[in-house]
């Protein structure tokens, strides 16, 4: 939706530990997920993108902001944080469902993935029309992607020891144009850590999504694309 609104070629990608990118032994780091990404541009060629992180995708995001400036050209960081002490932490019964998914049961399988995408939800998105028919449609495009267990730990490691704090306060975000989105109904990254992201580097815009949760995108899914389509296109290189 987002390549349709932009009118732009969009690079998806699984990070490492699961889908159809490697699962390889920890430790994993923020650090080196954000090589990964620098690998995958590389590889396609693209020397500069706007860059669109979600969750611990944005603080893959970040990270590369930070480490690699000359490949972003925007910063979009969406249900995110900057991680410290003075960032709110997910609930820690998200972690328990996160850490707890098993592979060998499809019917558990099916459970887990309910209680997991219902965290990412508003809290009262089972009462919305046709919420039972998009979640089976979401417990089976979660099922069909591939995790392990050595993916799931070092990604948790990896959350566990992110922080760019000092670097939104020491302005070192300063040259990269950042939006920053966020659903206030977000039960697993609360909405203060997109706010707090907001006041630390001063140079960004905030949009706060009214009704919507951790996977904000789901909430007025054309709106929301062409809000973000439309700051990408606000800092093209040319503007």
């Amino acid at each position: 939706m987002l390549a349709s609104a932009s009118n732009r070629a969009c690079l998806t990608f699984d990070h490492r530990g699961i889908g159809a990118s490697s699962h390889p032994d920890g430790p994993y780091t923020i650090e080196s997920m954000a090589l990964d990404v620098e690998a995958l541009m590389g590889a396609v060629g693209w020397p500069k993108a706007h860059v669109l992180g979600i969750s611990m995708g944005g603080m893959v995001a970040q990270r590369l902001a930070l480490d690699r400036p000359q490949l972003v050209q925007s910063l979009t960081l969406g249900a995110t944080t900057h991680g410290g002490r003075e960032a709110v932490a997910p609930p820690a019964d998200f972690f328990r469902i996160f850490s707890a998914y098993r592979h060998d049961d499809v019917q558990w399988q099916d459970a887990q993935a309910e209680l997991f995408l219902l965290k990412m939800l508003p809290d009262d998105f089972e009462s919305r029309p046709g919420a039972a028919k998009l979640m089976a449609k979401m417990v089976a495009g979660f099922n069909s992607v591939e995790r392990s267990q050595a993916g799931i730990d070092g990604q948790l490691a990896a959350l566990g020891r992110f922080n760019t704090t000092s670097s939104l306060e020491a302005g070192e975000f300063s040259q990269i144009p950042m939006l920053v989105v966020h659903g206030d109904r977000d039960s697993v990254m609360d909405v203060e850590n997109g706010r707090s992201i907001a006041r630390r580097a001063s140079h960004s815009e905030l949009a706060v999504l009214e009704g919507a949760g951790h996977f904000w995108w789901h909430f007025d899914p054309i709106n929301t694309a062409r809000r973000v389509a439309g700051f990408m296109e606000r800092h093209e290189p040319h503007q």
